[in-house]
């Protein structure tokens, strides 16, 4: 049985930095969920652009970063291996290197067995 990775996030008026982060953690069995605190620089409508092409699920909510991210998080499917990011910072390949090898440890882990 194959574990679920979902990135998720809140921003907030990121728009010259929101695709590189994105392009910087995505991968095709990842789901991103992101939470919009209605940006006013374009960043919504950079999301929807990007939404075509990644597997990119949006909220809004007026909030405070917290709370969108409590938000995002809840809308993560149950039993995913769950990674919070900040969409302002590109991170280094080693970031979907962990996060793969954790989901592939554990989706053959016995569930009665901790580690």
């Amino acid at each position: 049985m194959s574990s679920s990775i979902c990135v998720y996030g809140t921003v907030f008026n990121n728009v010259n930095t929101v695709e590189a982060s994105i392009k910087s953690v995505w991968k095709p069995n990842y789901t991103i969920i992101i939470t919009d605190n209605y940006s006013t620089d374009g960043t919504w409508e950079k999301l929807q652009e990007m939404k075509k092409e990644y597997n990119i699920v949006l909220y809004r909510l007026k909030s405070t970063r917290g709370k969108g991210r409590d938000y995002s998080l809840k809308h993560c499917q149950n039993n995913s291996l769950a990674a919070y990011i900040d969409l302002d910072c590109v991170y280094k390949k080693i970031f979907t290197k962990y996060s793969t090898y954790k989901s592939l440890k554990y989706s053959y882990t016995d569930p009665n067995c901790h580690i």
